[in-house]
């Protein structure tokens, strides 16, 4: 049967019919090959390609994530009352008690280096490298800067948020009501170098956040365990 085939939107450059039988790149004209590599392509439909890494990182929203929401829901439950991205002294943190000047920040694993699910890109090494790096420093000088200020500053991880609520609902009290409060130790990891490629063996540098202590390394497989937050979605709708 001439003509295309059912169920194909022909496009405009498509004037000439062609037998389905002998469909090939072969058959289409010069100029109409240099725009498709393929005749499937030529007819309107465009094969689904994967996301390169940096298109992935652009979806991913900054504010209102999944674990801030279920984060700030507990919040709320437990009666406390706060404000969202509300400007301080030194940038907008994700949760911000004004009046107690306590301010609250929920990190993504991947963005900020959490030291359980960070993983090393395998494409644009450098990139990556430089981009994580500017994160924890912009981190540390927004923490550091606060704090000086007379500001008590809680960092909590993504998963944290979403895997261990009600710790870190306590973890915020804690901030707001304790006298002699004191954060706890947060490590970051800054570097990942491929120790050996065959094993896939990897060595992490990690740095603490407030502390100017040396740098601590360890050993051991690539880190390929990303953090995933299934079924999360489901259960916010239900509360």
């Amino acid at each position: 049967m001439d003509g295309p085939c059912p169920g194909f939107q022909t496009s405009p450059l498509n004037a000439v019919q062609l037998r389905t039988s002998s469909l090939s790149t072969k058959t289409l004209p010069k100029t109409f090959g240099a725009l498709s590599s393929s005749p499937l392509q030529f007819y309107g439909y465009r094969r689904a390609m994967a996301l390169s890494r940096s298109e992935q990182m652009a979806r991913i929203k900054g504010k209102n994530t999944t674990p801030e929401r279920k984060l700030r829901s507990a919040l709320w439950r437990a009666g406390l009352r706060y404000r969202l991205h509300t400007r301080t002294p030194v940038g907008k943190p994700d949760v911000v008690f004004a009046t107690k000047r306590v301010a609250v920040f929920i990190d993504g694993c991947f963005w900020h280096g959490c030291p359980d699910h960070y993983v090393r890109p395998r494409s644009h090494e450098f990139f990556w490298r430089q981009k994580l790096r500017e994160n924890i420093e912009r981190d540390r000088r927004q923490t550091l800067e606060l704090e000086s200020l007379g500001w008590r500053v809680v960092r909590i991880w993504e998963h944290e948020a979403i895997e261990a609520t009600a710790h870190m609902v306590s973890r915020v009290q804690s901030a707001l009501i304790t006298p002699h409060w004191k954060p706890q130790m947060d490590w970051r990891v800054i570097l990942v170098e491929s120790v050996d490629e065959a094993t896939k063996w990897e060595r992490r540098s990690l740095v603490p956040l407030r502390a100017e202590q040396p740098l601590r390394q360890t050993v051991g497989r690539r880190v390929t365990a990303k953090w995933q937050r299934t079924g999360v979605a489901l259960e916010l709708s239900n509360e």
